[in-house]
């Protein structure tokens, strides 16, 4: 497309080409005018000319047919006079001088006459002091007869084969033509001129008439001033139809122009209202050449600055980035099935990038026949990559939401069957030696019950069904405490190293979800070192870099605690590494994997605002570094956050205090009991609400701590701790669940003694969460 100073330049163009159109016309019909003037007026001039020799012809002519008369007659005798007196030019003729009688006796002296005495006076008395004759010769028998020096010129022309000879001479301010015809010697001429040694056939003289050309030019400047008014006035005519040509040519010009101007401010909103457009553009013939395009399509496919029309894909394919050009060769194919099909063409293509990722598009190919005939295509382009990650979020939110209604529905169940199933295990593992042949099945039962409840929480944690109550944590500390867990988990040929900076910054978040990433992440490295190894975990403190930012565009700038977990294992290849955070990914046989482990992580992480990097080499082992914003001073304020002490085994154990179980499962009621007996409280189990609130009732008993199942036949948990809580002596309230979602609800109570607990639970959880009530009673 033409720039705008393009469009000046073509302007301006235009405006001179038609003046210049009118100048060439001007000076051509001009130039015609003139040509015409002076052909009309060198004609008439040569016409002028041709009638004055045709004027001295008629006289030469006369004077030649008298002599040729007189001289065939043998001359002309006249009276001898005053006037004519016998010429002594002649006296060697015989015969000059005759004496005539007539019958009466009378007469007369006759002299022969010289011709041209005969016409000078026939000149002199017919046209007296108009036209002058002169007869001259090279050997003149008068001296008067001799010639001068235009006759002489003339006379050397006649030699030369001339016919006559015509000139006019301006003399004395006047201009006279001058005509002269040689004298040719014939017999009857030898009677006077033989003696001077001419023959017949000789050049012996000439006749030259001389006349004023005062009229003739006259008449010539007369017709010529005609001439020239009537050639004016063509002139001017033919002016004025120039002008008018002229006003009509700059008219249309101008109408052109201003035609011009207005396809140029079209064309110029067009192409600004195409380059608005934010999908890519662009327009081809049917051979897929490249004739329009906006700005976005240029971008798209690194064509900025390049000539791109009348170019087919293949060709500006050598142009670009060798993976967008290998697209372009690709693409020209569609673009002939739409051509051959004449149907609007509709489909997704997946574009490459230079940097490696990908764009999704969904194309609209348009066929498109133009006022002349001429066939080409329309494709229209729009970016759905955020589209369809969106619908695949969505998807996979749905799939969660599936999950997550499947796992909550199932988990109030499945966590009482667990937390039997981990109690008694727990029960048999306190009153078993560890040298007894059943205790190592009585820890594998307590192994698997720890992974059974682990996918449940993962699967709740992900679906988002998992409660998230966020307070001051120690890193430090919540990793200590799941360690000898962990040593339980990964088996003895890895071992555990731990490296924890001493100052490492508080954060703010959930204890359990933390627990869970630490524990999905040792259990992704023990899978990843089949053949042992080491597990090593680290913590230390992070200020967030502009590299962490333009790499994790959601991290802001802070303080940050970092986790950081490596292993020896096998590593992660490069063709996973971008899949490892995806729900349900695994690369375990079947049976051996849920696929939910790293993409927990990830959930929990992105939910507490932080990031996760992975560092791997295959053979060389895998570390995940966390990192999680540190607390504020608003935050742990809002807390009244004070640090957590070490191992509090001694401060968890029991001394009496009594504790009413309210839970329907027989078995859990049970185990419960037992555990809790077992740590030194007292235990009380009753199945219903009913049965709870006749206790409580009755008074036979006071109650330092209730555990009350929110699930009950009849009236439920939260419904007996509102019957409840208008008492004074209201003991202290743990309620629990297999389903988090129902702790919502607690918060209606309004009650600082009342907590939560998950189940499945380990016991250790359940005793600290005791020992916490009891001591925020007293």
């Amino acid at each position: 497309m033409k720039s705008t100073s393009d469009k000046s330049v073509h302007f301006h163009g235009k405006l001179f080409h038609y003046k210049t159109l009118f100048l060439v016309m001007f000076i051509s019909w001009t130039s015609l005018i003139l040509l015409e003037t002076w052909i009309e007026i060198k004609e008439f001039r040569d016409h002028t000319l041709f009638t004055a020799s045709e004027y001295a012809a008629a006289f030469t002519e006369k004077d030649i047919l008298i002599r040729k008369w007189a001289a065939s007659h043998g001359g002309v005798y006249v009276p001898v006079t005053d006037k004519t007196p016998p010429n002594p030019y002649l006296s060697f003729l015989p015969n000059r001088d005759l004496k005539a009688c007539d019958k009466s006796g009378n007469c007369l002296q006759l002299t022969l006459m010289n011709p041209a005495y005969i016409t000078r006076e026939l000149y002199e008395r017919f046209s007296p002091g108009t036209v002058i004759g002169h007869i001259t010769s090279m050997k003149p028998v008068r001296p008067e007869n001799g010639p001068d020096v235009w006759e002489k010129r003339a006379m050397k022309q006649f030699e030369t084969g001339t016919d006559s000879v015509k000139e006019i001479i301006e003399t004395n301010g006047k201009a006279w033509f001058h005509y002269m015809i040689p004298f040719i010697t014939e017999k009857p001429c030898l009677k006077c001129h033989a003696n001077q040694g001419y023959r017949e056939g000789d050049i012996r003289g000439g006749l030259h008439i001389t006349f004023e050309m005062d009229k003739i030019f006259n008449d010539f400047n007369v017709h010529r001033n005609h001439i020239l008014t009537v050639q004016l006035l063509v002139w001017l005519a033919g002016l004025a139809m120039l002008a008018l040509v002229y006003q009509a040519m700059k008219a249309a010009c101008e109408q052109k122009e201003k035609a011009a101007k207005e396809i140029k401010q079209r064309e110029h909103f067009l192409r600004n209202l195409i380059n608005a457009i934010p999908d890519p553009v662009c327009y081809k013939d049917t051979e897929g050449r490249w004739l329009e395009s906006n700005t976005k399509t240029l971008e798209l496919f690194h064509l900025q600055g390049v000539d791109f029309y009348n170019k087919t894909g293949s060709e500006l394919a050598e142009l670009t980035h060798s993976a967008l050009g290998e697209f372009l060769v690709k693409d020209e194919q569609s673009d002939r099935e739409t051509i051959e099909s004449g149907r609007i063409n509709r489909f997704d293509k997946i574009l490459p990038a230079p940097d490696g990722s990908s764009r999704i598009f969904d194309v609209i190919k348009v066929p498109i026949i133009n006022n002349d005939g001429n066939k080409g295509i329309l494709v229209v382009a729009r970016d759905i990559t955020s589209r369809k990650q969106l619908e695949a979020q969505l998807q996979q939110s749905q799939k969660m939401e599936a999950v997550g209604v499947l796992a909550g529905g199932v988990a109030h169940d499945l966590n009482n069957i667990i937390q039997t199933i981990m109690g008694a295990a727990g029960l048999a593992t306190m009153k078993l030696e560890s040298s007894h042949p059943a205790f190592r099945y009585v820890r594998q039962i307590d192994e698997s019950c720890e992974r059974a409840a682990a996918i449940i929480s993962q699967l709740l944690i992900f679906s988002r069904r998992h409660d998230f109550t966020p307070e001051p944590l120690n890193i430090n500390t919540v990793t200590s405490n799941l360690i000898k867990m962990l040593k339980r988990l990964i088996g003895e040929d890895i071992s555990i190293q731990t490296d924890f900076a001493p100052d490492t910054v508080t954060v703010m978040a959930d204890r359990g979800s933390m627990e869970q990433v630490v524990m999905n992440l040792v259990v992704n490295a023990r899978d990843a070192m089949p053949e042992g190894g080491t597990i090593t975990i680290k913590t230390s403190n992070h200020t967030a870099t502009p590299d962490d930012m333009l790499k994790h565009p959601k991290v802001k700038e802070g303080n940050y605690c970092c986790l950081i977990i490596s292993d020896t294992g096998t590593g992660i290849s490069d063709e996973i590494i971008t899949k490892i955070f995806d729900p349900f990914f695994t690369t375990k046989g079947v049976g051996k994997g849920t696929g939910l482990g790293l993409s927990t992580v990830y959930g929990i992480v992105t939910r507490h605002k932080g990031w996760i990097d992975v560092e791997t080499r295959q053979g060389k082992g895998t570390t995940f570094k966390i990192y999680i914003p540190a607390a504020t001073l608003d935050d742990l304020r809002a807390e009244n956050y004070q640090p957590e002490e070490g191992d509090q085994e001694e401060r968890i154990r029991g001394n009496g205090e009594r504790i009413l179980i309210v839970e329907d499962d027989e078995d859990i009621r049970r185990v419960v009991a037992e555990m809790l007996g077992s740590i030194g409280y007292s235990a009380t189990a009753v199945a219903t609400g009913e049965d709870a609130l006749r206790l409580i009732d009755q008074g036979r008993e006071q109650f330092d701590v209730m555990l009350v199942d929110m699930v009950l036949p009849g009236m439920k948990g939260l419904d007996l701790v509102r019957m409840i809580s208008h008492r004074n002596d209201l003991p202290g309230v743990i309620l629990n669940s297999g389903y988090t979602d129902e702790r919502a609800d607690i918060s209606s109570l309004h009650n600082e003694y009342i907590k939560f607990i998950a189940k499945p639970y380990e016991f250790q959880e359940l005793l600290k969460l005791i020992r916490d009530v009891l001591d925020e009673k007293k």
